[in-house]
């Protein structure tokens, strides 16, 4: 519906009258695509408004930025709809308060008149835990914030998005979801069986091209299942991880110097073939291309076969009692990324991912396993339009 073109425009205008303005995603491969789409350099929201500190017991806590921007700035954000109002605190990082609210206390902070932008489509999954995109209302960021906001709904299909197969299944949805239609209405083209779908998977799989083709589950149970199938079709489960392997991070990461965030995509590019094992837990030193950068680390294998994707618990104690006898500096400062083996990387599997994951992100080709609700409208759009080429149940 023109939401680049229009966004690449902007951007044009405010480059052409000197106006300041930053791009933003909630997400790195978020950001790249931005990047991509506007020939300009795009962060993450975390980025811009965050600093990181770990504490004692080893929990990252992120800060706020002062916002010191004495000029007007325009910030546009993509993918705005997977900004939440909900303060969660899940993982091993904890923010001061959800990320939607940070980001307006952040704009607030600066110059008086600053704006924000979000740009993102309705029809997406919300945040987790919540039942609508706060930052998709201008009715909501009002209520919610005091910012007097403007709101445009763009509905015309352009010609050429309209020749789409991608496109056509994605408003067939919407249609349906309008009318209150059951999702049985709606036919995606379908392949015969699993076996075909693992085989035009691996048709299409290019190791070095990370946005190529991607599975999309229903549930974690799905993901675990389909990843494992497809290591095993491409002859890497002699070894828990190995070269070339595809993995996505599972816990966020903290090394000093930047943050990578939870689900981040990324390709195996070294890995030692010593492993090591401390308090229980098997290590191998590895070299990680990430979406935002390259990381050298320590990896749990342990967390790329257990059930959630990372260990915690009595595990993650005995090795801290352990890394407290054996590392001095650690012992001192008890921060994370002061011991290698604390400050190990924690991965799944990537070739197949659930939709919230998946959200943010596009690949040319999009697999989703049919076991699906009457209901789940937004899933199946969300998981449709992570395609560019085509998708396929």
């Amino acid at each position: 519906t023109g939401k680049t073109t229009l966004m690449k425009t902007v951007v044009e205008y405010l480059k052409a009258t000197d106006k300041p303005f930053g791009l933003l995603a909630p997400t790195a491969k978020a950001a790249k695509v931005l990047s991509s789409r506007t020939n300009e350099i795009a962060s993450t929201v975390h980025h811009l408004i965050y600093n990181a500190e770990t504490a004692p017991d080893g929990t990252v806590y992120l800060s706020h930025k002062e916002n010191d921007a004495d000029l007007r700035t325009v910030y546009i954000v993509d993918e705005a709809s997977m900004l939440g109002v909900q303060h969660t605190t899940s993982d091993n990082f904890i923010s001061p308060d959800a990320i939607l609210n940070d980001l307006v206390r952040f704009l607030k902070q600066g110059h008086s008149e600053s704006q924000l932008i979000f740009i993102g489509d309705t029809y997406q999954l919300a945040p987790i835990g919540e039942q609508r995109s706060v930052a998709l209302s201008a009715r909501d960021v009002f209520e919610i914030f005091g910012l007097s906001a403007q709101q445009a709904t763009l509905k015309t299909v352009v010609r050429q998005a309209a020749e789409s197969p991608v496109l056509r299944l994605a408003n067939a949805i919407k249609q349906a979801k309008d009318a209150n239609l059951s999702l049985y209405t709606v036919k995606p083209n379908r392949l015969a069986n699993a076996s075909a779908a693992l085989t035009f998977y691996l048709h299409h799989f290019n190791r070095h091209d990370l946005g190529s083709i991607i599975l999309i589950g229903k549930s974690n149970e799905q993901v675990d299942e389909w990843n494992n199938t497809i290591r095993e079709a491409l002859s890497l489960n002699d070894h828990t991880l190995m070269e070339n392997e595809v993995v996505m991070l599972n816990k966020s990461y903290y090394d000093g110097s930047g943050v990578l965030i939870k689900g981040e995509m990324g390709v195996i590019k070294r890995i030692d073939t010593a492993v090591e094992e401390r308090a229980g837990l098997r290590f191998t030193d590895v070299e990680v291309a990430f979406e935002s950068r390259t990381i050298k680390a320590k990896v749990i294998l342990n967390s790329l076969i257990t059930e959630k994707g990372f260990v915690e618990g009595e595990l993650l104690r005995n090795l801290k009692a352990d890394r407290m006898k054996h590392n001095r500096t650690y012992r001192e400062s008890e921060k994370t990324h002061d011991d290698p083996y604390m400050n190990a990387l924690q991965l799944r599997y990537g070739y197949a991912i659930t939709c919230h994951k998946a959200q943010g992100s596009e690949w040319k080709w999009v697999l989703f396993t049919p076991r699906l609700h009457r209901t789940d409208h937004r899933w199946l759009y969300t998981t449709v339009t992570r395609a560019s080429e085509q998708v396929l149940s």
